[in-house]
């Protein structure tokens, strides 16, 4: 009899245990890390939103909770955390992490000259993109200023992969707003993207997620969505 109720107990442990496997935290306001599969349990730690967790297991514990109005269903699960510690969160706040997106290294230099030498493109970042990526759209939602009916001063255009260009520079004000829209990315694969094609030595990084200099320049902010990467660029006084 005792050997049939630990059986069963194996089973069902057998059951749960999922494997090691990646996921991302899409809980806004970041994920508790409880000692045990409990609400009531010791809390031991905090995952940030859109940070990475290893789930090494998935135990029976069920819990039901909500959220703006919405019911939210899903177990308990241990996760693995720095220094070898374990713990136990939510998992319907959880998402499987796919394959992060790897962009083609800058020539920074070729692009350079080239960009010294095309007047009709006044920026490295959509050049980046000609040079190494297709478009699918063309360019579209065009608008001009009253003075010049040949280049737009406001765009977007898509590229294969999913990538998406926008920018604007319309008025007097002589500023230009840019967005350069990626599948999701690494955030240290996205600063050593933007150290090697935008390089300013007047820029530092005052953040994980702000590269710019302490004043007039080029401003780079770093946008992280569930599905995506944005670098968004302010260049102007």
């Amino acid at each position: 009899m005792k050997a049939s109720i630990l059986f069963v107990i194996f089973l069902c442990s057998a059951l749960f245990l999922q494997g090691q496997s990646h996921f991302i935290v899409t809980a806004k306001s970041g994920l508790t890390v409880r000692a045990e599969p409990d609400l009531k349990g010791q809390r031991i730690g905090k995952l940030e939103y859109l940070s990475t967790v290893e789930v090494i297991e998935k135990t029976s514990f069920q819990l039901t909770i909500k959220d703006e109005g919405k019911e939210i269903n899903g177990h308990w699960v241990r996760v693995q955390l720095e220094e070898a510690k374990e713990g136990y969160v939510f998992d319907g706040f959880l998402k499987e992490k796919k394959e992060t997106f790897e962009l083609i290294k800058p020539n920074r230099e070729a692009l350079r000259i080239a960009w010294g030498s095309d007047m009709e493109i006044n920026s490295l970042g959509y050049l980046y993109l000609k040079e190494n990526y297709i478009p699918i759209t063309g360019k579209t939602d065009l608008e001009y200023e009253e003075w010049d009916l040949e280049n737009p001063c406001s765009f977007s255009e898509n590229f294969e992969n999913g990538i998406k260009y926008s920018v604007t520079h319309c008025g007097e004000e002589g500023g230009m707003d840019e967005d350069l829209v990626f599948p999701l990315m690494e955030l240290d694969a996205v600063k050593r993207f933007i150290n090697d094609l935008f390089y300013d030595e007047q820029n530092v990084w005052s953040s994980d997620y702000h590269y710019a200099p302490d004043g007039v320049g080029c401003h780079y902010e770093i946008i992280q969505s569930e599905e995506n990467t944005t670098i968004s660029i302010y260049c102007g006084c």
